[in-house]
């Protein structure tokens, strides 16, 4: 048997804190523990051609992630987070925008990985932009393989519409309990508890397995 294909669709950024910085997003790291479990895990991201989009280049080959499909944007830096962890309990981000991945572009050899995947993960926190946001729509609209919805909500960026088309592409959807509230005010279901919520969800959409 083949080495399933398992694709962390979406954002890769470098987590900036005042003296250090670490390779994050909640995709890549998806990518990476499936790798770790035997799959082949296929970054579908974007980075800037600068310096931070270079060194994750580099880090991501280093953990053995399969980087083909990794996009490269002449114009747009790599994505970073600012975070501040004055109060270690309670950090705060700023995600910038207008970076490399929020202009993930549809090509034919990445809609061809589409093809080719077993699963694969994907967010809100990336369809931000509408150019990153078609992108993976069309990815996730392609693929035959598992499509694990990781709701993932990140300060403003999220709507009632990119939650509402996820939710209907999605086979596997998580999320944690801080997110249930606002999730069910958007799409106006109960969401008084995670229970409620939970039926209402699942009667509305075709989703085989919700992980609260």
């Amino acid at each position: 048997m083949s080495t399933p294909i398992v694709v962390g669709l979406g954002e890769a950024v470098w987590d900036i804190f005042e003296t250090d910085r670490k390779p994050g997003g909640a995709t890549a790291n998806v990518a990476f523990h499936a790798a770790q479990l035997g799959a082949r895990g296929v970054v579908a991201s974007r980075v800037g051609t600068d310096d931070l989009g270079q060194e994750l280049t580099r880090y991501l080959v280093q953990k053995g992630l399969d980087i083909t499909w990794l996009q490269t944007d002449s114009e747009h830096e790599t994505g970073k987070v600012t975070v501040d962890a004055t109060d270690p309990g309670h950090p705060t981000y700023v995600i910038h925008q207008h970076v490399a991945w929020d202009y993930l572009t549809p090509t034919s050899e990445f809609l061809q990985l589409a093809d080719q995947a077993a699963a694969v993960c994907f967010g809100t926190l990336a369809q931000r932009s509408p150019v990153s946001r078609d992108a993976i729509h069309q990815f996730i609209a392609r693929t035959k393989g598992l499509v694990v919805f990781d709701v993932n909500l990140r300060q403003q960026f999220y709507d009632r519409e990119s939650l509402d088309r996820s939710f209907q592409r999605a086979s596997i959807v998580k999320l944690n309990l801080d997110e249930v509230a606002p999730v069910a005010e958007k799409l106006g279901l109960p969401g008084t508890t995670a229970q409620f919520f939970a039926r209402a969800l699942l009667a509305k959409y075709p989703i085989e397995t919700l992980i609260i």
